[in-house]
């Protein structure tokens, strides 16, 4: 690499450090405050000058040979090891974030390191690809780009690839023909930056996709309207075909919670989690009733990777697969739910009705954890608000609490957000969203099949408002109720 071209920017030199620190650094943190911290990057002997230029930009640090074919660039000095924390806090994209988290708890337990002065811990950053040079230092470490001409009848072709292989990371491979290299890049950069990225739901786009080009194949052929560019359209299909074997690789290869924005997190959750209050009789207990409360994630056995994802990112529960061929998320740690899953939906709120649940649900895990679940007021005040989550009180609970009166509490008011977030959204539609194809029947039509594409979200008709603010959102689109769906309120995009 030149190092001309290296910018100092502290935000792309952050950035692209992060990057370099992820793919072939390391962060060595101690388990006592007589030792220090340590952070090492490891180059080949010709990337030597890169070394250089920045232990030069960075102001600290020393390079030694490690074998014939590398050197390493440590950093050991109290000012080298902070200046480097600030500029790569908040940049990381992959679960090494965790040695970096591990080394800011070292600096801040050891006050005099940093004269007192506490450095936040940052989450993993969600921005695309694009916006920073974090993948130009990933890829220093970890990229290799070949060029392979194959001559022949049958083989003829030049293939030009981008091949990202680790065993914590993705594998990417990208093969373009008939000059697509750029546009290809392009549109892989945005496939993987995009929001659709985690669970089945990808497929069925990728057949929402496959459907858009069969209905402009059939216009062509129907409607006598070749306008359109047949080849051009070809591409296009090939182009898709090429997306979905790249998905699959990444989801075999991908270690958990790698670029998972927390926004979709909650709108996922929005969509699929349960707040859950389960009271069961125990005799050993004085009050004779254990409180259990639980946040999960209930999914098809073919979306584990998700709940993989979620589980790496938030660093907390369990996952169990059942025997019906599904699988479960779930946290049940009254520890786990007061640090970890009750803030990051005060940070990252829920915003259809389930919120409401999420407020009356965060009530009970207070009180269980001043004790009260422990008197029988206590059990009294937990069943009035457990009468108000999900479908309120199980017959079998209500007759055991009947003598007592409990009247369920109010739910919470939920107003919805001026501003709906895309990566919510994105969370949210691949909980709730579908992609159809409709196709009328053939005898009925003279010129040309009836084809139509729907795009649709359905909700409880308690969040008809937040149907209309997807509307207004997405820009298009209708909120209609459907008779035969109870209290369903419906939104359908169509073309």
């Amino acid at each position: 690499m030149s190092t001309n071209s290296l910018v100092v920017n502290k935000s792309e030199l952050g950035s692209y450090l992060a990057g370099l620190i992820e793919s072939d650094g390391s962060i060595i943190v101690p388990k006592d405050s007589i030792n220090t911290p340590t952070i090492k990057i490891v180059f080949n002997i010709k990337d030597k000058p890169l070394a250089d230029y920045l232990m030069k930009t960075l102001g600290s640090g020393s390079i030694h040979t490690s074998s014939d074919n590398s050197v390493i660039y440590a950093v050991r000095s109290k000012l080298g090891i902070i200046k480097i924390v600030n500029l790569i806090n908040g940049e990381f994209k992959i679960p090494k974030i965790g040695a970096l988290h591990r080394l800011i708890d070292w600096i801040n337990a050891n006050p005099n390191y940093n004269n007192s002065v506490a450095i936040n811990k940052l989450p993993l950053n969600t921005a695309p690809l694009g916006t920073n040079s974090w993948f130009s230092g990933f890829s220093e470490g970890d990229g290799s780009f070949n060029i392979r001409v194959t001559e022949g009848a049958k083989y003829n072709d030049i293939s030009v690839t981008f091949l990202k292989i680790n065993k914590k990371s993705p594998i990417f491979i990208i093969n373009n023909k008939n000059k697509l290299v750029h546009r290809l890049s392009a549109v892989i950069q945005n496939y993987f930056s995009g929001v659709f990225r985690f669970s089945s739901c990808v497929y069925i786009i990728y057949l929402f996709y496959l459907a858009i080009w069969f209905i402009t194949y059939l216009s062509c052929l129907f409607l006598d309207n070749f306008f359109l560019d047949i080849p051009y359209f070809s591409h296009v299909f090939s182009l898709t075909l090429a997306l979905l074997p790249i998905k699959v690789v990444g989801n075999k290869n991908v270690k958990p919670g790698e670029n998972l924005s927390l926004a979709y997190i909650s709108g996922f959750s929005d969509g699929e989690s349960s707040f859950t209050i389960s009271i069961e009789a125990n005799k050993g207990i004085k009050t004779g009733w254990e409180v259990k409360p639980s946040f999960s994630i209930h999914l098809h056995i073919k979306d584990l990777a998700l709940l993989l994802r979620i589980q790496s990112v938030l660093g907390v529960g369990n996952i169990a697969k059942n025997k019906d061929g599904s699988c479960t998320y779930y946290v049940r740690s009254l520890k786990d739910l007061i640090n970890v899953i009750i803030p990051h939906f005060d940070k990252y709120p829920l915003i259809t009705q389930k919120r409401a649940d999420f407020e009356l649900f965060k009530k009970v895990v207070e009180l269980k954890n001043q004790k009260k679940h422990l008197t029988i007021e206590g059990i009294h005040e937990i069943v009035s608000i457990k009468a108000s989550i999900n479908w309120g009180l199980s017959e079998k609970l209500k007759s055991k609490f009947d003598s007592f009166a409990i009247k369920p509490v109010a739910r919470p008011l939920i107003l919805i957000p001026d501003i709906i977030n895309s990566h919510w959204f994105s969370g949210f539609t691949d909980g709730e969203g579908s992609f159809v194809v409709l196709i009328q029947d053939f005898q009925t039509i003279k010129r040309s099949p009836q084809v139509k594409l729907v795009f649709t979200i359905t909700q409880h008709l308690r969040d008809k408002e937040l149907m209309k603010s997807i509307i207004k959102f997405l820009n298009c689109g209708n909120c209609y109720e459907k008779v035969n769906m109870g209290k369903n309120s419906h939104v359908q995009i169509t073309n």
